[in-house]
């Protein structure tokens, strides 16, 4: 009986090493995550938050991270129309495509001497291309002249290095309406004109210049979209031309190809 009561008295001493396992698992842990925010892998710190959370009974947040060699009451967020947001949900400034491709296009021209010879505007969502007559085709005739092939191609290679930013190449011809009343068959010949021009300029840029064919249409317009009014040679001669217009690609998925 004496035995019993003594083992029965005995105060357990140990039971201390339970709490204190516990708290050196905790700081553990702490020491690993102030590693790994040390670190900043940024991918694997917002992976990290994030599962921390759900495990923990909070939901999905966004991780904004500063750089701290900056001061942000200084840090300033762009237009949400002028940003672009990267695949770890940074958002950051991105500049126009589209805008830098007619400001590319304005320098190449310019560096190869053929800003004068072709004009080149951009009106929204699209550049025009316009080639006028006596640059680029034989009076009435949809034959181009061999000294304008350098010019076609160089515009060629701009269209094909470009085609991801473009959604459709629309070339169109036109005519120049010299008299009020013209009979019919001229009327004939001047839709036959603008649409063979159209036509020739197509294939020069699809044969000689490889731009995608599935990207392109052709329309002639005759004498009915003119750009400069009157009666006279000036005037004429500007409505007497060829146009490239190619508009910006709105969606980035590959084009279907279409059949011959």
């Amino acid at each position: 009986m004496k035995k019993r009561r003594t083992e029965e008295g005995q105060v357990n001493t140990s039971g201390w090493l339970t709490t204190y396992a516990d708290m050196m698992n905790n700081m553990l842990v702490l020491f690993i995550a102030l590693y790994t925010m040390s670190v900043l892998d940024l991918e694997k710190y917002q992976k990290f938050i994030g599962s921390f959370q759900e495990n923990f009974g909070g939901g999905p947040s966004v991780v904004t991270v500063v750089d701290s060699t900056e001061d942000p009451a200084q840090t300033q967020v762009p237009p949400e129309s002028d940003t672009t947001t990267t695949g770890t949900g940074i958002v950051r400034p991105g500049p126009d495509e589209f805008d830098e491709l007619y400001e590319h296009i304005k320098t190449i021209l310019g560096e190869r001497g053929y800003q004068n010879q072709l004009q080149v505007e951009k009106v929204d969502a699209y550049i025009y291309f316009r080639f006028t007559e006596g640059v680029f085709f034989y009076p009435d005739s949809p034959v181009m002249k061999e000294n304008s092939y350098p010019i076609m191609q160089t515009v060629g290679e701009i269209l094909r290095d470009s085609v991801d930013l473009i959604e459709v190449i629309e070339i169109s011809g036109h005519t120049a309406k010299v008299t009020q009343n013209a009979p019919s068959k001229t009327n004939f010949f001047a839709w036959e004109l603008s649409s063979d021009r159209a036509l020739t300029v197509l294939k020069f840029l699809v044969q000689r210049c490889d731009v995608p064919q599935e990207l392109m249409s052709i329309t002639g317009f005759a004498s009915n979209r003119p750009v400069a009014t009157g009666y006279g040679e000036e005037y004429w001669a500007q409505n007497r031309r060829v146009e490239i217009r190619i508009s910006k690609r709105t969606t980035f998925n590959t084009p279907p190809a279409l059949g011959n």
